[in-house]
């Protein structure tokens, strides 16, 4: 039987091992992919994490009117290198084998991602969800790695910034959020001042609708007032003697 592939790779300027550390630990996935929950259900053969070790992700996404939850269970585990697992419960695939490899690369890690599985009807279902969703996983691998690598370098003794201090956020003019934050009196962020603009524009569109509402109920009360008026009056001689203030026939 023919087989489905997706696959997608990118590059992160980190070592493989910050890397590793991601995508070797099922419970990290949550923080930085496409999904709300992970956990174990059961340890590897020779370690924890290691071959034979069966875990779980519960999608982000709902599908229908739940959201799914993948059971899959380690093949391969060779730290730093390459990490293959199989689909064994969740989702409507076959013969499922996905492959996780990462090769040094300038300094940096190239992460290359890819999966197969056989050719059926919900096989074909399966792959057009997971061919935009593969790049998008790795993406956010590569960022989370980065990230990662660079809250350590920041929190390194010896490093400008002292270790557990909150690093301040540039924001506009040189100026950064931790000083806003000590120092109101030093002026809004830039942020801040958007905000204010738009709450003052929401606030007189508010107020401009509010008097077109007004307004439109005034005109409505007069028009409902003049068909009384209309209705009551059906005849028109006993009208036009109204209109000339003599109701009498």
């Amino acid at each position: 039987m023919s087989t489905l592939h997706v696959e997608a790779e990118q590059t992160a300027n980190v070592p493989p091992g910050i890397v590793w550390a991601l995508i070797s630990d099922a419970t990290t996935y949550p923080h930085w992919g496409p999904w709300s929950e992970a956990g174990y259900r059961h340890p590897g053969d020779a370690s924890p994490r290691g071959p034979g070790a069966v875990y779980w992700l519960r999608s982000s996404h709902r599908y229908g009117l739940s959201h799914p939850v993948t059971v899959e269970k380690i093949l391969v585990a060779e730290e730093g290198q390459r990490l293959a697992y199989t689909v064994i419960g969740g989702i409507p695939v076959r013969n499922y084998r996905a492959d996780i490899t990462l090769t040094p690369a300038d300094g940096g890690t190239h992460i290359h991602w890819a999966a197969s599985w056989d050719r059926t009807l919900a096989g074909r279902l399966v792959h057009r969800s997971l061919r935009g969703m593969y790049p998008q996983i790795v993406a956010s691998l590569a960022a989370a790695a980065e990230h990662q690598a660079g809250q350590a370098r920041g929190t390194r003794p010896g490093s400008q910034q002292a270790s557990g201090a909150s690093a301040a956020t540039v924001i506009s003019g040189g100026a950064t959020e931790g000083d806003h934050f000590a120092n109101p009196a030093r002026g809004l962020p830039a942020q801040s001042t958007m905000i204010a603009k738009s709450f003052r524009c929401y606030t007189t569109n508010y107020l401009r609708r509010k008097k077109c509402f007004r307004d439109h109920r005034v005109n409505r009360s007069h028009l409902r007032l003049r068909t009384v008026i209309f209705v009551v009056c059906a005849d028109r001689k006993s009208f036009s003697r109204g209109c000339r203030g003599n109701w009498d026939p």
